[in-house]
Protein backbone atom coordinates (compact mmCIF):
# COMPACT_ATOMS: atom_id res chain seq x y z
CA UNK A 1 0.00 0.00 0.00
CA UNK A 2 1.13 3.62 -0.69
CA UNK A 3 0.39 6.79 0.70
CA UNK A 4 -0.67 9.65 -0.92
CA UNK A 5 -2.12 13.44 -0.08
CA UNK A 6 -5.51 14.56 -0.15
CA UNK A 7 -5.70 17.32 -2.69
CA UNK A 8 -3.13 16.71 -4.50
CA UNK A 9 -2.98 15.95 -8.34
CA UNK A 10 -1.12 12.56 -8.90
CA UNK A 11 -0.33 10.58 -12.35
CA UNK A 12 -0.86 7.03 -11.89
CA UNK A 13 1.07 5.30 -15.05
CA UNK A 14 1.26 1.65 -16.44
CA UNK A 15 3.69 0.31 -18.89
CA UNK A 16 3.05 -3.32 -20.19
CA UNK A 17 6.67 -4.84 -21.49
CA UNK A 18 6.53 -7.90 -24.25
CA UNK A 19 8.36 -11.08 -23.86
CA UNK A 20 11.75 -8.76 -25.34
CA UNK A 21 11.08 -6.50 -22.58
CA UNK A 22 10.32 -3.85 -24.85
CA UNK A 23 7.22 -1.35 -23.69
CA UNK A 24 4.18 -2.67 -25.64
CA UNK A 25 2.48 0.45 -27.32
CA UNK A 26 -1.19 1.16 -28.70
CA UNK A 27 -3.67 -0.75 -26.16
CA UNK A 28 -6.63 -0.44 -24.89
CA UNK A 29 -5.95 -0.01 -20.93
CA UNK A 30 -9.32 0.80 -18.67
CA UNK A 31 -9.09 1.66 -14.86
CA UNK A 32 -11.37 1.75 -11.80
CA UNK A 33 -10.64 3.47 -8.47
CA UNK A 34 -13.02 2.06 -5.75
CA UNK A 35 -12.87 3.40 -2.15
CA UNK A 36 -12.35 0.07 0.26
CA UNK A 37 -14.81 1.59 2.78
CA UNK A 38 -18.09 0.67 0.97
CA UNK A 39 -16.93 -0.41 -2.30
CA UNK A 40 -17.98 2.79 -3.80
CA UNK A 41 -16.44 3.81 -7.17
CA UNK A 42 -14.45 6.85 -6.94
CA UNK A 43 -12.91 7.18 -10.56
CA UNK A 44 -13.18 5.23 -13.81
CA UNK A 45 -12.32 5.27 -17.45
CA UNK A 46 -9.81 4.58 -20.21
CA UNK A 47 -6.50 5.33 -20.27
CA UNK A 48 -4.24 7.71 -21.87
CA UNK A 49 -0.70 7.12 -23.49
CA UNK A 50 2.06 8.68 -24.57
CA UNK A 51 5.63 7.22 -25.64
CA UNK A 52 4.19 3.95 -24.78
CA UNK A 53 3.36 4.57 -21.31
CA UNK A 54 -0.34 4.75 -20.14
CA UNK A 55 -1.55 7.23 -17.52
CA UNK A 56 -4.19 8.62 -15.88
CA UNK A 57 -4.33 12.38 -13.74
CA UNK A 58 -6.20 11.39 -10.63
CA UNK A 59 -7.00 14.05 -7.38
CA UNK A 60 -8.07 12.15 -4.20
CA UNK A 61 -10.22 15.30 -2.10
CA UNK A 62 -11.25 12.35 0.24
CA UNK A 63 -9.18 10.64 3.39
CA UNK A 64 -9.59 6.98 2.84
CA UNK A 65 -7.94 3.74 1.26
CA UNK A 66 -9.06 3.00 -2.14
CA UNK A 67 -8.22 0.11 -4.42
CA UNK A 68 -7.03 0.48 -8.38
CA UNK A 69 -7.85 -1.83 -10.78
CA UNK A 70 -5.95 -1.97 -14.02
CA UNK A 71 -8.04 -3.98 -16.83
CA UNK A 72 -5.58 -4.78 -19.75
CA UNK A 73 -7.07 -6.51 -23.01
CA UNK A 74 -6.64 -10.29 -23.45
CA UNK A 75 -3.15 -12.23 -23.17
CA UNK A 76 -2.11 -9.64 -20.57
CA UNK A 77 -2.55 -9.77 -16.86
CA UNK A 78 -4.78 -6.95 -14.65
CA UNK A 79 -3.57 -5.12 -11.85
CA UNK A 80 -4.34 -3.92 -8.12
CA UNK A 81 -3.00 -1.51 -6.00
CA UNK A 82 -3.85 -0.08 -2.72
CA UNK A 83 -3.64 3.30 -1.70
CA UNK A 84 -4.16 5.30 1.39
CA UNK A 85 -5.01 9.16 1.20
CA UNK A 86 -3.95 11.69 4.03
CA UNK A 87 -4.04 15.13 4.88
CA UNK A 88 -0.32 16.64 4.01
CA UNK A 89 -0.20 18.86 6.61
CA UNK A 90 0.18 15.15 8.68
CA UNK A 91 3.58 14.45 6.89
CA UNK A 92 6.40 16.31 7.31
CA UNK A 93 7.74 17.93 3.24
CA UNK A 94 10.06 15.07 2.53
CA UNK A 95 7.94 13.54 -0.55
CA UNK A 96 10.79 11.16 -1.87
CA UNK A 97 7.88 8.33 -1.11
CA UNK A 98 5.98 10.18 -3.36
CA UNK A 99 7.37 8.20 -6.30
CA UNK A 100 7.64 4.50 -6.12
CA UNK A 101 8.00 2.03 -9.03
CA UNK A 102 6.50 -1.39 -9.17
CA UNK A 103 7.73 -3.86 -10.74
CA UNK A 104 5.68 -7.10 -11.73
CA UNK A 105 7.32 -10.46 -13.88
CA UNK A 106 4.48 -12.20 -15.15
CA UNK A 107 5.05 -16.04 -15.49
CA UNK A 108 4.04 -19.32 -13.97
CA UNK A 109 6.43 -18.69 -10.95
CA UNK A 110 5.02 -15.62 -10.01
CA UNK A 111 1.19 -16.63 -10.71
CA UNK A 112 1.46 -18.87 -8.13
CA UNK A 113 2.16 -16.34 -5.63
CA UNK A 114 -0.87 -13.82 -6.19
CA UNK A 115 0.70 -10.80 -3.78
CA UNK A 116 3.49 -9.01 -4.85
CA UNK A 117 5.55 -6.40 -3.35
CA UNK A 118 3.83 -3.09 -2.97
CA UNK A 119 0.69 -3.83 -2.41
CA UNK A 120 0.54 -5.29 -6.38
CA UNK A 121 -1.65 -7.58 -6.33
CA UNK A 122 -1.54 -9.96 -10.31
CA UNK A 123 -4.20 -12.55 -11.65
CA UNK A 124 -2.83 -15.59 -12.39
CA UNK A 125 -2.45 -16.66 -15.85
CA UNK A 126 0.23 -19.36 -16.39
CA UNK A 127 -0.24 -19.31 -20.08
CA UNK A 128 1.20 -15.77 -20.75
CA UNK A 129 4.90 -14.84 -20.23
CA UNK A 130 4.43 -11.21 -19.94
CA UNK A 131 5.91 -8.09 -17.24
CA UNK A 132 3.75 -5.60 -16.29
CA UNK A 133 5.30 -2.69 -14.76
CA UNK A 134 3.31 -0.44 -12.68
CA UNK A 135 4.82 3.17 -12.06
CA UNK A 136 2.84 5.59 -9.46
CA UNK A 137 3.70 8.93 -9.18
CA UNK A 138 3.45 12.81 -8.19
CA UNK A 139 3.05 14.79 -11.08
CA UNK A 140 6.32 16.76 -10.97
CA UNK A 141 4.93 20.52 -10.72
CA UNK A 142 3.20 18.93 -7.75
CA UNK A 143 6.07 17.94 -6.15
CA UNK A 144 7.72 20.95 -7.16
CA UNK A 145 4.56 23.27 -5.88
CA UNK A 146 5.48 21.11 -2.05
CA UNK A 147 9.26 21.94 -2.42
CA UNK A 148 8.60 25.78 -2.50
CA UNK A 149 6.09 25.89 0.04
CA UNK A 150 8.01 24.18 2.53
CA UNK A 151 11.27 26.18 1.33
CA UNK A 152 9.22 29.44 1.97
CA UNK A 153 7.97 28.26 5.59
CA UNK A 154 11.63 27.67 6.37
CA UNK A 155 13.00 30.93 5.14
CA UNK A 156 10.12 32.96 7.23
CA UNK A 157 10.44 31.53 10.24
CA UNK A 158 14.12 31.44 9.63
CA UNK A 159 13.69 35.68 9.40
CA UNK A 160 10.50 36.50 11.46
CA UNK A 161 12.25 36.83 15.00
CA UNK A 162 15.28 39.12 13.68
CA UNK A 163 12.64 40.73 11.48
CA UNK A 164 10.32 41.27 14.45
CA UNK A 165 13.71 42.69 16.66
CA UNK A 166 15.06 44.97 13.93
CA UNK A 167 11.96 47.21 13.38
CA UNK A 168 12.79 49.61 15.13
CA UNK A 169 9.55 52.23 15.28
CA UNK A 170 8.16 49.60 16.41
CA UNK A 171 5.48 51.28 19.72
CA UNK A 172 3.43 49.43 22.87
CA UNK A 173 -0.24 50.49 22.62
CA UNK A 174 -1.79 48.58 25.15
CA UNK A 175 -0.69 45.64 27.47
CA UNK A 176 -2.75 46.39 29.92
CA UNK A 177 -0.53 47.93 32.59
CA UNK A 178 2.96 47.07 31.27
CA UNK A 179 3.38 50.66 29.51
CA UNK A 180 2.61 52.16 33.04
CA UNK A 181 4.84 50.20 35.11
CA UNK A 182 7.48 50.46 32.85
CA UNK A 183 7.29 54.29 33.40
CA UNK A 184 6.67 54.07 36.99
CA UNK A 185 10.26 51.94 36.56
CA UNK A 186 12.05 54.95 34.59
CA UNK A 187 11.10 57.58 36.63
CA UNK A 188 12.15 56.03 40.30
CA UNK A 189 15.62 55.46 38.32
CA UNK A 190 17.96 57.79 39.81
CA UNK A 191 21.28 57.61 37.55
CA UNK A 192 19.39 58.12 34.36
CA UNK A 193 20.55 61.13 32.09
CA UNK A 194 18.84 63.08 29.57
CA UNK A 195 20.76 62.16 25.75
CA UNK A 196 18.26 63.80 23.90
CA UNK A 197 15.35 65.93 23.30
CA UNK A 198 13.11 68.13 24.77
CA UNK A 199 12.84 68.23 28.74
CA UNK A 200 9.84 67.01 30.65
CA UNK A 201 8.04 68.28 34.07
CA UNK A 202 8.43 64.50 35.44
CA UNK A 203 12.18 64.75 34.38
CA UNK A 204 12.45 68.29 36.35
CA UNK A 205 10.94 67.21 39.34
CA UNK A 206 13.49 63.88 39.50
CA UNK A 207 16.34 65.90 39.08
CA UNK A 208 17.52 65.90 42.55
CA UNK A 209 20.69 68.00 42.55
CA UNK A 210 19.19 71.09 40.43
CA UNK A 211 19.40 74.70 42.20
CA UNK A 212 17.62 77.84 41.58
CA UNK A 213 19.54 80.44 39.53
CA UNK A 214 16.53 83.33 38.43
CA UNK A 215 13.06 84.33 38.56
CA UNK A 216 11.57 85.45 41.26
CA UNK A 217 12.40 83.81 44.07
CA UNK A 218 16.09 85.32 43.65
CA UNK A 219 14.22 88.42 43.91
CA UNK A 220 12.90 87.92 47.28
CA UNK A 221 16.43 86.55 48.43
CA UNK A 222 17.75 89.68 47.17
CA UNK A 223 15.29 91.63 48.99
CA UNK A 224 15.92 90.16 52.36
CA UNK A 225 19.44 90.84 52.45
CA UNK A 226 18.93 93.88 51.32
CA UNK A 227 16.61 94.60 54.81
CA UNK A 228 19.31 92.74 56.56
CA UNK A 229 22.63 93.21 55.45
CA UNK A 230 22.86 96.82 57.68
CA UNK A 231 21.88 95.18 61.41
CA UNK A 232 24.44 95.67 63.81
CA UNK A 233 26.10 92.34 64.63
CA UNK A 234 24.81 92.89 68.24
CA UNK A 235 21.11 94.03 68.09
CA UNK A 236 21.18 95.20 71.76
CA UNK A 237 24.47 97.64 70.80
CA UNK A 238 24.24 101.19 71.94
CA UNK A 239 26.07 101.96 68.06
CA UNK A 240 23.37 100.21 66.26
CA UNK A 241 21.07 101.69 64.27
CA UNK A 242 18.11 100.75 66.06
CA UNK A 243 15.76 103.02 67.71
CA UNK A 244 16.50 103.60 71.94
CA UNK A 245 14.39 103.90 74.72
CA UNK A 246 15.78 105.13 77.67
CA UNK A 247 13.62 104.65 81.72
CA UNK A 248 15.13 106.38 84.28
CA UNK A 249 13.37 105.90 87.84
CA UNK A 250 14.93 107.71 90.95
CA UNK A 251 13.86 106.13 94.55
CA UNK A 252 14.92 107.44 97.92
CA UNK A 253 15.58 105.11 100.59
CA UNK A 254 17.19 105.86 103.78
CA UNK A 255 18.46 109.22 103.18
CA UNK A 256 20.35 108.09 100.62
CA UNK A 257 19.68 108.61 96.94
CA UNK A 258 19.72 105.34 94.96
CA UNK A 259 19.67 105.99 91.77
CA UNK A 260 18.31 102.98 88.77
CA UNK A 261 18.54 103.29 85.38
CA UNK A 262 16.81 101.30 82.96
CA UNK A 263 18.26 101.23 79.68
CA UNK A 264 15.75 99.10 76.82
CA UNK A 265 16.90 99.57 73.80
CA UNK A 266 14.87 96.99 70.89
CA UNK A 267 13.55 97.11 67.34
CA UNK A 268 10.41 98.54 66.34
CA UNK A 269 7.89 95.74 65.70
CA UNK A 270 7.61 96.44 62.12
CA UNK A 271 11.00 95.82 61.25
CA UNK A 272 10.84 92.51 63.03
CA UNK A 273 7.98 91.91 61.35
CA UNK A 274 9.06 92.96 57.94
CA UNK A 275 12.50 90.53 58.96
CA UNK A 276 9.78 87.39 59.96
CA UNK A 277 8.03 88.04 56.35
CA UNK A 278 11.01 87.45 54.48
CA UNK A 279 12.72 84.67 56.69
CA UNK A 280 9.33 82.57 56.13
CA UNK A 281 10.09 82.73 52.17
CA UNK A 282 13.10 80.92 53.06
CA UNK A 283 11.16 78.05 54.29
CA UNK A 284 9.32 78.38 50.50
CA UNK A 285 12.38 78.18 48.65
CA UNK A 286 13.63 75.02 50.75
CA UNK A 287 10.15 73.09 49.85
CA UNK A 288 10.36 74.41 46.51
CA UNK A 289 14.12 72.91 46.18
CA UNK A 290 13.12 69.32 47.16
CA UNK A 291 13.69 69.63 50.76
CA UNK A 292 10.22 67.90 52.73
CA UNK A 293 7.76 68.41 49.98
CA UNK A 294 5.89 66.04 48.20
CA UNK A 295 3.52 65.25 45.25
CA UNK A 296 0.06 64.53 44.90
CA UNK A 297 -3.12 64.32 42.51
CA UNK A 298 -0.38 63.44 39.73
CA UNK A 299 -2.06 63.41 35.96
CA UNK A 300 -0.59 61.62 32.51
CA UNK A 301 -1.30 62.28 29.18
CA UNK A 302 0.32 58.79 28.46
CA UNK A 303 3.74 58.90 29.98
CA UNK A 304 3.80 62.66 30.47
CA UNK A 305 2.92 64.65 33.81
CA UNK A 306 0.56 67.38 32.83
CA UNK A 307 -0.73 68.31 36.43
CA UNK A 308 0.28 67.81 39.79
CA UNK A 309 0.55 69.39 43.48
CA UNK A 310 2.98 69.69 45.24
CA UNK A 311 3.00 70.44 49.35
CA UNK A 312 5.84 71.38 51.55
CA UNK A 313 6.23 70.88 55.21
CA UNK A 314 8.56 72.38 57.78
CA UNK A 315 10.48 68.65 58.89
CA UNK A 316 10.77 64.97 57.27
CA UNK A 317 8.83 63.81 59.87
CA UNK A 318 5.99 66.53 58.87
CA UNK A 319 6.04 65.35 55.19
CA UNK A 320 5.83 61.36 55.80
CA UNK A 321 2.45 62.45 57.91
CA UNK A 322 0.95 65.24 56.00
CA UNK A 323 0.98 67.32 59.09
CA UNK A 324 1.92 71.12 59.27
CA UNK A 325 2.19 72.11 55.72
CA UNK A 326 4.16 74.87 55.23
CA UNK A 327 2.32 75.86 51.54
CA UNK A 328 0.49 74.19 48.36
CA UNK A 329 1.25 75.05 44.95
CA UNK A 330 -0.41 73.75 41.76
CA UNK A 331 1.84 72.58 39.17
CA UNK A 332 0.36 72.63 35.32
CA UNK A 333 2.54 71.56 31.94
CA UNK A 334 1.76 71.01 28.36
CA UNK A 335 3.42 69.37 25.66
CA UNK A 336 3.86 69.94 21.58
CA UNK A 337 2.64 66.61 19.32
CA UNK A 338 5.94 65.23 19.98
CA UNK A 339 6.19 65.18 23.92
CA UNK A 340 8.87 68.22 24.14
CA UNK A 341 7.91 70.64 26.93
CA UNK A 342 5.63 74.16 25.76
CA UNK A 343 4.26 75.87 29.18
CA UNK A 344 5.84 74.77 32.99
CA UNK A 345 3.64 76.91 35.44
CA UNK A 346 3.28 76.58 39.68
CA UNK A 347 1.21 78.36 41.07
CA UNK A 348 0.77 78.56 45.22
CA UNK A 349 -2.47 77.81 46.26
Amino acid sequence: MITLYKNIEYKLELVVLDDAGKFTPGLSITYEIRKCSDDSLFASGTMSETSSVYYVDVTFTVNAEYKIKYVTPTGYEDGFEDILVEDYNNYKADVSALALETTVAKDSTVAKDATVAKDVTVAKDATVAKEITLNTKASQSSVNAIKSDTESIITTLSTLVVDIWGYTTRTLTSFDTLVTDIALAVWSYTTRTITAGGITASEIWGYLTRTLTSGTKDAEIDAIKERTENLPNDPASESGALAKETSLTTLAQDATVAKETTLNTKASQASIDAIKTETDKIKFILGLSQENYKLFDIVYSGDLITSTTIKTYPSANDCEHDTNILATYSVIATYDSTGKLLTYKVKKE
